[in-house]
């Protein structure tokens, strides 16, 4: 049997004239979404990479990958309606959350299911092909022309995504997957190879190690809006952090510090002071930039930090991808700079 816990497309990358070589004029393909693999059904259960939900999941949604309490309701409803059936059947799962590129909307079709080591599309099946939830097969070579995008079963069973050379998905994949390498490249004494790498991280680190128009190449590839917001939003925290920090403050003549807002009403400000530690998160960080800079004297040690090496006790790129990702000029602010130290 295939292993098919998680379910993962191979892909590849052609033109439209390299497509006609390696598609049959007959094959049929679906158009390609973005999305999560990793949910399936099976006897009215719910499986989440091969195990069943638990009540947290079922009851608030899952956080790993992101999907919300409805669509895990709506899987259980999919659930029970094949629990008399024996197959494991797979879920495409998308929502605004679960891609760069597409937008939405909240979606959950059956994919398919494996016939031994054989991965049948929903669209294959003649009992399945009718229903609602299926995604309608075309001629994978009219889906290529139309929209670049498609996914069709391999030879090996498991099913294959065939993506345009010029397409945004291939152009954001493949600079997110090199930022990434880079990334696994500077992590030292770290024993667990699955170590997290998350898409804001790597975005940050092509931010602070690449040309500022490929960072905005990225944004306007983004057709995903509120991706391309929060993408966004590091970019200006990361340059707002980057160009505040002056020599005078380095050198201890001003300071700064992280404070709550005082006009936030009571409740907010009190959640905050209570379960967020950004505050900390920019001390731990501010410390180490100001210690590396008396004794190299680079005003660029900031945007320097996101390149340091990786290990068990340190992660400065996580520290400050966390302050890019949560600092809110709403709720914080970096207090006033202060006289002589």
């Amino acid at each position: 049997m295939a292993d098919r816990k998680d379910l993962k497309f191979n892909q590849q990358t052609c033109t439209q004239e390299k497509f006609s070589e390696l598609i049959p004029s007959d094959a049929l393909g679906t158009a390609y979404q973005e999305g999560f693999t990793s949910f399936s059904i099976k006897k009215g259960k719910v499986l989440l990479s091969g195990r069943e939900l638990n009540q947290r999941e079922l009851s608030k949604g899952t956080t790993v990958p992101k999907v919300e309490k409805e669509q895990v309701e709506e899987m259980v409803k999919l659930s029970q309606e094949f629990k008399e059936d024996a197959r494991e059947i797979f879920l495409l799962v998308t929502n605004n959350n679960s891609s760069i590129i597409y937008n939405g909307p909240n979606d959950i079709k059956i994919l398919g299911y494996y016939d031994n080591d054989l991965f049948v599309f929903a669209g294959q099946d003649d009992q399945l092909k009718t229903r609602n939830d299926i995604r309608s097969m075309e001629l994978a070579i009219a889906i290529f022309k139309r929209d670049g995008l498609v996914v069709v079963a391999g030879e090996n069973g498991q099913p294959v995504t065939v993506v345009a050379k010029n397409s945004p998905y291939t152009y954001i994949t493949d600079i997110f997957e090199k930022a990434r390498e880079k990334i696994k490249n500077n992590m030292v004494n770290i024993a667990d190879n699955k170590f997290n790498i998350t898409d804001y991280q790597a975005f940050l680190y092509i931010l602070s190690t690449c040309n500022y128009l490929e960072t905005e190449n990225i944004l306007t590839k983004l057709t995903n809006e509120k991706k391309r917001e929060k993408y966004q939003k590091i970019k200006e925290n990361f340059y707002y952090f980057y160009t505040i920090i002056s020599p005078d403050v380095l050198e201890g003549d001003e300071k700064l510090f992280l404070n709550y807002n005082q006009d936030l009403n009571q409740e907010e400000l009190t959640f905050l002071k209570e379960k967020e530690d950004l505050p900390k998160t920019w001390r731990s960080v501010f410390a180490v930039v100001r210690n590396k800079y008396k004794s190299t004297q680079d005003i660029d040690i900031f945007k320097k930090l996101v390149d340091e090496p990786i290990s068990k006790d340190v992660n400065m790129l996580a520290k400050v991808c966390r302050l890019c990702v949560k600092f809110d000029p709403k709720k914080h602010n970096l207090g006033e700079r202060l006289g002589l130290a």
